[in-house]
């Protein structure tokens, strides 16, 4: 990106997807010329914790991550950005950080926070991933899953909780 020839290229659009560990100030500095043609930026993070982070995101620094988040926010704050965004992949070892996880998407200002299901792409084997499928009614915690769900700050406009919307009493 740092080389795109944007003024031959004026309409492109990119909308970008990072964990955000590279997205820093130097590196904003270097693509700022883009500006005007990034439409979104959403950072999956998929923890509102240090040590949460730390096993699911391995090698991570969640501290730096959210040195580079809070970059990210002054920027939209400030009109650099047109959208920023922050992702959550919803599993056993971490749902209940959620509503925490709202609660900085909030206070970073983001446009959206968005909550997605876990998804095998033969990472685990079957027995590993049926651990993690919190939605799962044979698993041991799916009613704390639910009822977690019932959770007031699920309810801000700036919240999607996608594929594990149907989860919810609301359905």
């Amino acid at each position: 990106m740092t080389n795109f020839n944007i003024e031959k290229y004026p309409k492109v659009q990119f909308s970008i997807i990072t964990n955000g560990l590279l997205l820093t100030a130097d590196v904003w500095k270097e693509i700022k010329h883009l500006k005007n043609n990034i439409s979104s930026i959403q950072v999956s993070i998929d923890a509102a914790t240090p040590e949460t982070y730390k096993v699911l995101r391995r090698g991570g620094d969640f501290l730096y991550l959210l040195k580079n988040l809070k970059m990210l926010s002054r920027l939209r704050k400030d009109g650099e950005l047109k959208s920023l965004g922050v992702s959550f992949v919803v599993q056993e070892s971490n749902y209940k950080e959620m509503p925490a996880f709202v609660k900085m998407g909030l206070n970073l200002g983001v446009d959206n926070i968005y909550f997605m299901r876990i998804a095998n792409w033969d990472t685990f084997t079957e027995e590993e991933f049926r651990d993690h499928c919190i939605w799962d009614k044979e698993h041991p915690e799916h009613d704390d899953f639910k009822e977690l769900l019932k959770d007031s700050s699920f309810n801000h406009p700036n919240v999607n909780l996608g594929n594990v919307y149907e989860f919810t009493d609301e359905r």
